[in-house]
């Protein structure tokens, strides 16, 4: 592939295109039994690779992906020039960008019969209905699944698992969760009703087709909306709640209207007060929980949660993020490995956009959703932003996010080195995690940022790192800083002589 693209670029072309989106753009799915996070198997793309049962693992948490049959394997810029024959890295990230399927050499109904990865249903068809037909099937399907009776149905559920939306409700005065009908093709029924065509519908996002039958896209689930910055509902998240679904989460295909990687749950949109804290989380049900306890406690002017939908947070989301407030967020991923890794992973992307994070690092076993329905209101605490350093809120961690993020940057370069040489020592690593965690600082705005962004790492570093203290920690990071803004225009190097100057009082 020829080199068109410079890092930040091939960086913003990963988190904007999660592996498990660009396999569904390309018609490959997940297994009927795929609970939403695992590692699975679908059949090669790679043309000219017949395999008579699937062979290529996909790495939904890292994006990658190996085919131990004809050893293919990288990120999703390598799955997109292996499936379509493309080579040139600006067309891929064209293709990528540009919304609506993307037409393997082999298509997968053809590249694998023998694979139960790949669905057969007509997928959405983001050219043939105009957004306003789609907006038009979206707001019908969302009126007729919040409608009184499917609503309580709905709140029924949410109530059994702790989250009573009585209290939001109120405040919201609309439906916040609705519920699909029984009959498997009860929606799509009422809308071909309401004067909707089949290509409308399912290129709505809302249905699948299969030999011309039309089914439910989503069954036996609640539906949490998701809605654009003018309040209208873009797409949706089901729940299952048989406990029997392959899929517990299940979010709206890609349709001219809705892109997972674009598109954030946010449960409220009220005026919030100047000492709000917005709180990233991973499932749209631990954003709805927040919600609805801050409601209950009067507090919702004091709390933004919202969520991806996923670990993956993606620019386009993070810019959502950080445009609801001033202040620096919190970011809270479930309490084990995985979500710690998604929380330093967030605060990564949202340094890399100029600002700073705080991380609220749960138990492991519990997400923000079962930590306040264990401790209620007094749980809230958990998730208020402080400025001060790194504080316990009980069993609860709250630090600068910028630790949390130089502890993941060192185990990357450790994992990398001792591939090599199993036995490679931090220290032989610590000067590129130090580049590497100054060429994140630089992104910050002010010198009050930086400075508490290069501490913070600084001291994290002195605690993971073999040898060195805090203070030699933060200064070689001050120093890389310096370095790397020496590169830059005369302005930035004029505010960091400034900043230099404070750091050192």
């Amino acid at each position: 592939m020829s080199p068109l693209l410079d890092r930040g670029d091939i960086a913003r072309i990963r988190a904007d295109h999660p592996i498990i989106g660009v396999l569904d753009r390309l018609g490959v799915y997940p297994p009927d039994r795929w609970n939403g996070t695992a590692d699975f198997m679908v059949s090669c793309l790679v043309p000219g690779h017949r395999d008579s049962t699937p062979s290529c693992i996909i790495h939904p948490d890292t994006g990658r992906w190996h085919c131990f049959g004809c050893g293919a394997h990288g990120d999703v810029l390598d799955l997109v020039a292996q499936a379509t024959g493309t080579r040139s890295l600006r067309e891929i990230a064209d293709r990528l960008d540009t919304p609506g399927p993307i037409q393997p050499v082999v298509g997968p109904s053809t590249a694998t019969a023998a694979s139960s990865t790949v669905s057969t249903g007509e997928r959405p068809d983001a050219g043939r209905t105009p957004y306003v037909r789609v907006m038009a099937v979206n707001a019908e399907a969302w009126a007729y699944t919040s409608q009184p009776l499917l609503a309580r149905r709905a709140h029924t559920y949410l109530a059994g698992r702790g989250i009573d939306l009585t209290a939001l409700q109120a405040e919201a005065g609309a439906p916040l969760a609705g519920h699909t009908p029984y009959r498997a093709d009860g929606l799509t029924t009422h809308l071909l009703g309401l004067g909707f065509t089949g290509d409308e519908i399912v290129d709505a996002g809302w249905a699948t087709r299969d030999d011309e039958t039309l089914t439910d896209r989503f069954r036996r689930r609640v539906i949490i909306p998701v809605r654009d910055q003018g309040g209208q509902v873009i797409g949706v998240y089901g729940r299952d709640v048989t406990g029997r679904a392959a899929c517990k989460y299940l979010n709206t295909a890609h349709t001219v209207a809705f892109h997972k990687g674009t598109a954030l749950y946010r449960p409220t949109s009220g005026p919030l007060g100047p000492d709000a804290t917005v709180i990233v989380c991973e499932g749209s049900l631990d954003a709805l929980t927040v919600a609805a306890h801050a409601a209950a406690a009067g507090l919702s002017r004091r709390y933004a949660p919202v969520s991806p939908s996923g670990t993956a947070l993606t620019d386009a989301q993070a810019r959502l993020v950080l445009a609801i407030s001033p202040m620096p967020p919190v970011v809270c991923g479930d309490g084990d490995a995985p979500g710690q890794a998604a929380s330093a992973t967030w605060a990564r992307t949202l340094v890399r956009h100029g600002r700073e994070a705080f991380a609220t690092l749960l138990p492991d076993g519990h997400d923000p959703a079962s930590w306040l329905t264990e401790h209620g209101a007094s749980g809230l605490a958990a998730f208020t932003r402080s400025d001060r350093a790194s504080q316990p809120v009980g069993s609860v961690g709250r630090i600068p996010a910028a630790g949390l993020l130089a502890d993941q940057v060192l185990a990357e370069h450790i994992i990398r080195a001792r591939q090599r040489h199993h036995d490679t020592e931090t220290v032989v690593v610590l000067p590129a995690v130090v580049r590497e965690i100054a060429g994140l600082a630089v992104h910050l705005p002010t010198d009050a940022a930086r400075a508490s962004f290069i501490e913070s790492a600084g001291e994290a570093l002195a605690n993971s790192a073999d040898g060195g203290s805090p203070s030699q920690r933060t200064a070689q990071i001050r120093a890389a800083v310096a370095r790397e803004l020496a590169q830059r225009p005369a302005p930035e190097r004029a505010a960091h002589d400034a900043g230099v100057m404070s750091l050192g009082r």
